[in-house]
């Protein structure tokens, strides 16, 4: 049979026992034993994208329809409301969504599956991003580039005016979030105080991430900019290309886009981890140790300390599209609709 590419993965611990679960559009999302690689079942499709949390996991399909599982019954509920959801955002125990097409943005408390949604209206459709802070929801708009907090507590909602464009992006930190998107400027939002501060970016941001206290925005045109998250302060650009994939952990940021690139933040050095033959879609950073995988088919362990690669490259009859560590150490890679699972190295 045609075998579709794994676009969405997450991991969970269910009972003990570490599963992954995958998907990709237009088929249903598999769950399977991350120790043993036996296929434990199905959920909904998930086209759009999957997360879990606990034993529960939440899948978006193509279509925009939102569905919570329970990974131990694999039993669905879908979400109440319009067919297509625009946007969702996981935090402890709640899934938040927004409706592309309609006008509420809505939660719901993954610890009591029989609970009602909360529903905040919103000014008009269009959501296209969201993400979580402390006690609130901030969705970022298409139309008017404004960015909205939902108060989850008293229901009450404040605008966060300042972007000219739509909002691509959101990103958030201990109760910071940063907002980028087509007019290039990159947002630093306190969410308690509404205190505000704009950084220019040359071209639009299409992708941020924040971590070690800093911000990294992908530019259009090929750099990856960073930002002290506290004062908004330019710490230099990466020449990065246009980024597919990216992940900071501690003083190191791994790059993938036309080649494989890290740096350490402390020197604010940079050097190209050779290897790949083709664009880098996939990226992970564990400890000492990245994980690449991309468009040639292979799947490649590196030294962070040396730049060598410590093990021969693994090779697959499809791209690697996606991977994410488990905190038992394992990795589990997508690859078509395939989950490769590796276990931990012992050197």
């Amino acid at each position: 049979p045609r075998r579709a590419p794994l676009t969405t993965l997450a991991t969970a611990e269910v009972d003990g026992r570490a599963v992954a679960v995958g998907g990709a559009p237009g088929r249903r999302t598999r769950v399977w034993d991350l120790r043993t690689g036996a296929d434990l079942g199905t959920l909904g499709e998930a086209g759009r994208a999957v997360a879990a949390v606990g034993h529960r996991a939440v899948t978006c399909s193509s279509h925009g329809v939102v569905q919570v599982w329970d990974l131990r019954t694999l039993r669905g509920t879908p979400l109440p409301g319009p067919p297509r959801v625009g946007a969702v955002a996981l935090a402890g125990d709640g899934v938040f969504y927004a409706w592309e097409e309609g006008m509420f943005l809505a939660a719901e408390n993954l610890a009591d599956g029989g609970s009602l949604p909360l529903r905040h209206p919103l000014p008009s459709p269009g959501v296209s991003a969201i993400t979580t802070v402390p006690g609130a929801v901030v969705t970022a708009w298409w139309r008017d580039g404004a960015l909205r907090v939902h108060d989850l507590e008293t229901g009450e909602r404040r605008v966060l005016p300042g972007h000219t464009g739509p909002v691509y992006t959101l990103a958030s930190e201990d109760g910071t979030v940063v907002s980028g998107g087509l007019d290039g400027l990159i947002g630093i939002w306190d969410v308690a105080t509404g205190a505000s501060r704009s950084i220019v970016s040359p071209c639009a941001v299409d992708a941020l991430t924040v971590g070690a206290g800093r911000i990294f925005a992908c530019g259009a045109d090929g750099v990856t900019r960073l930002f002290d998250l506290g004062t908004g302060e330019p710490l230099g650009g990466l020449p990065t290309g246009v980024a597919h994939a990216i992940d900071v952990h501690d003083q190191t940021v791994l790059v993938g886009g036309a080649d494989l690139r890290v740096w350490d933040l402390r020197g604010r050095t940079g050097r190209r981890l050779r290897g790949h033959a083709g664009a880098v879609t996939a990226v992970a950073l564990r400890g000492g140790r990245a994980v690449s995988g991309g468009w040639d088919h292979t799947l490649r362990t590196w030294d962070l300390r040396t730049g060598a690669e410590v093990a021969p490259p693994v090779t697959f009859p499809w791209p690697v599209s996606a991977l994410a560590w488990h905190h038992t150490g394992r990795l589990a890679a997508g690859t078509s609709w395939e989950v490769v699972v590796l276990e931990p190295s012992e050197h």
